[in-house]
C-alpha cells in the first residue's frame, strides 16, 4: 500500500530531524525533573502572628489572662494539623505585626483586644457578652485565607469549651479520590504529560510542510497519492512518537516519586486522542505555513496558548461559557488539550475510571474531527492541489 511507503518516508525525515524530534520527546521529562526540584524541599508555611492586647481579669483572688492562655492552647493544637506547617509568633506591638503583613514576613496576624478576657469571663457565667478579635492580612493572597480558616477553628476549639459551650456542628473534611495526599508536584504530572503532547505541534506541522518546501510534494501529487494517504501516513508515525513522549513524561515523574493508581487503559486513550487532536490542529497549521521557518515563527503562538491557558503547564480556573452534562466549558474549551488535562486530572489524581471522563473524551472527540476538517480541507486545497 502506498500509505506503508508514506510511513516509513515519515520515520526516515523524522530521524533527520533528529534535533526536533529530540526536543518535543524531552521538553516535558525536562519539565517534570524541574518542577521536581522546586518542590521537593518546599514546603509551604503559613506564618501567623498573635497581637494580645489583653487585659487581665481577676477571678477568685486569681489573675486570669484568657489572650496568654489562647495562645499556649493553639501551639498545642495545631500540632493536630500534621500536613500544615503553621509557624505562630507573638508580639504586644500592633504596629509592628502591621508591618510585617505589608511586608510579607508574615500571612496574617490575630487581634486579641484588650477587653477580651471580659467578654470569655461574661460569657462564661452565663452573663451577655461578647468575644471580638480580628484578623488581618491581604485578602487576595490564599495563604491568608487557610490561615485564617484554621486559626478561627482553633480558637473557637478553645473558647467553646472555655464559655461553657460545645460548638453545635462538627467538620469533617472528606478529600475526592487520593487528592489528599498529593504533592504540588504530583498534581503537575497529569498537565506536563499533556504537555508532551503538545510539543508535537512542530515536528508534525514541520513533516507535513516539509515536502512543500523541498518541492518534493510535485512528485507525489503526481504518483496519484490522496491527501489522506499522504497525512495519514505521517499521523501514524507522529502518534507513535507522541505515546513516546507521554511514556518518557511518565516514567521520569514516577522515578522522582510520582505515584498513581489510575486506569492506565484510559491514560492510554486520553493519550492517543490527545496526540490525533494536536496532530489534526497542526494541520491548519501546516496549511497556512509554506516554510520549516515559518512553521517555528507563527507556530509559537498557538503553541503558548496551549501550554498557558489549558492548564497543561500549571492549573487554570475559568468561568464557563456553557455546561455539557454537568461539565463546565469555558473560553479555552476549543482548545483540546483543555479536555485532555481535565480527563488527566480525574484519572490520575481523583482515582476515576473511563466512566467518568466521557465529557472530557466527547469534547475531545469533537474538537479533533473539527480541526482534521478545517485542516484536511485548507492543506489539499493549498498544497495538494495540482495545477
Amino acid at each position: 500500500m502506498r500509505i506503508k511507503g508514506i510511513v516509513q518516508k515519515s520515520l526516515r525525515e523524522q530521524y533527520r530531524s533528529f534535533w526536533i524530534l529530540l526536543l518535543t520527546l524531552v521538553s516535558a521529562p525536562f519539565f517534570v525533573l524541574i518542577y521536581q526540584l522546586i518542590t521537593q524541599g518546599y514546603t509551604p508555611s503559613y506564618k501567623i502572628v498573635i497581637v494580645n492586647e489583653d487585659q487581665s481579669i481577676t477571678d477568685s483572688g486569681k489573675t486570669i489572662n484568657y489572650g496568654e492562655l489562647l495562645t499556649k492552647e493553639i501551639i498545642s493544637m495545631k500540632d493536630t494539623l500534621q500536613q500544615i506547617n503553621f509557624v505562630f509568633s507573638f508580639s504586644g506591638d500592633r504596629a509592628q505585626a502591621t508591618q510585617w503583613l505589608r511586608e510579607r514576613k508574615v500571612n496574617l496576624v490575630v487581634f486579641l483586644p484588650d477587653h477580651f478576657s471580659a467578654g470569655v469571663d461574661s460569657l462564661a457565667r452565663g452573663m451577655p457578652g461578647k468575644i471580638r478579635y480580628g484578623f488581618s492580612g491581604d485578602l487576595t493572597d490564599f495563604r491568608y485565607l487557610l490561615s485564617a480558616i484554621w486559626t478561627d477553628e482553633l480558637m473557637k476549639q478553645y473558647l467553646y469549651p472555655a464559655i461553657g459551650q460545645e460548638p453545635p456542628f462538627e467538620f469533617r473534611e472528606i478529600p475526592i479520590g487520593s487528592s489528599g495526599q498529593r504533592s504540588d508536584f504530583d498534581i503537575a504530572v497529569p498537565g506536563l504529560m499533556i504537555f508532551s503532547i503538545v510539543m508535537l505541534m512542530f515536528p508534525a506541522s514541520i513533516a507535513m510542510v516539509n515536502e512543500v518546501e523541498k518541492k518534493t510534494i510535485l512528485r507525489l501529487k503526481l504518483s496519484k497519492l490522496t491527501t489522506g494517504e499522504f497525512l495519514g501516513g505521517i499521523s501514524m508515525v507522529q502518534v507513535m512518537v507522541g505515546i513516546i513522549s507521554v511514556a518518557m513524561t511518565l516514567g521520569v515523574a514516577m522515578a522522582l516519586g510520582f505515584h498513581t493508581q489510575g486506569a492506565w487503559g484510559a491514560v492510554f486513550l486520553v493519550a492517543v486522542l490527545t496526540s490525533i487532536s494536536i496532530i489534526s490542529f497542526s494541520l491548519i497549521l501546516a496549511a497556512i505555513c509554506k516554510s520549516v521557518a515559518e512553521i517555528l515563527i507563527i507556530g509559537n503562538f498557538p503553541l503558548f496558548l496551549f501550554m498557558f491557558f489549558t492548564g497543561s503547564m500549571f492549573p487554570l480556573q475559568i468561568s464557563p461559557l456553557f455546561s455539557m452534562a454537568g461539565y463546565g466549558i469555558g473560553i479555552n474549551g476549543i482548545m483540546s488539550a483543555t479536555h485532555s488535562v481535565s480527563a488527566l486530572n480525574k484519572i490520575l489524581i481523583m482515582d476515576m475510571g473511563i466512566g467518568d471522563i466521557w465529557p472530557e473524551l466527547l469534547c475531545l472527540c469533537m474538537l479533533t474531527v473539527l480541526y482534521t476538517l478545517i485542516g484536511w480541507w485548507a492543506y489539499r486545497k493549498r498544497h495538494m492541489k495540482v495545477q
